[in-house]
This record gives C-alpha cells, sequence and structure tokens, in this order.
C-alpha cells in the first residue's frame, strides 16, 4: 500500500530502490533527486522533533499516485480485514 507521508528513512529508501532499478541514475545521490523534487514542487520537507524529515507530496501527485494517509490506510486495512 503507498502511504503519505513519509518519514526520512521510508523516503532514502523508496529513492534508492528508485536509482538500482534505473541505470542511468548511478551517479546520482539521494540529496540531488530529493533537490530536483523539492524545486519543481514534487514535494515537500518538513522537520519534525528528533531531528527528523517529513516528506509530503504535492496534491496533483499524491491523488495521481493513489497514496493514503496513515489514517485511510487503517480504514482500508480494517475494511479488508
Amino acid at each position: 500500500m503507498k502511504i503519505s507521508p513519509l518519514i526520512g528513512n521510508d523516503f532514502e529508501v523508496l529513492i534508492g530502490n528508485i536509482i538500482d532499478r534505473h541505470k542511468n541514475l548511478s551517479g546520482v545521490s539521494i540529496l540531488d533527486i530529493e533537490e530536483i523534487l523539492k524545486l519543481n514542487g514534487i514535494i515537500f520537507v518538513h522537520y519534525i522533533p528528533g531531528r527528523k524529515k517529513k516528506y509530503t507530496f504535492a496534491y496533483l501527485y499524491k491523488y495521481y499516485l493513489g497514496l493514503r494517509t496513515p489514517r485511510k490506510r487503517r480504514l482500508y486495512q480494517k475494511e479488508e480485514g
């Protein structure tokens, strides 16, 4: 299930997987991709207690990608289970 927002480590794992699957991104760092996504208004970075980052997606991409909030995820799981 696709969830939004993502907390620091989850975002890094996601971007790491994308880099691994696309050979033309092999020389690009996670920070570079984060900056590109921020500059293009695709993601927003918020700092939360504990010096962690929380990444949220712009509404256009959130709905296009079918992302759910953690609350909606719990409701969806209850309906399935």
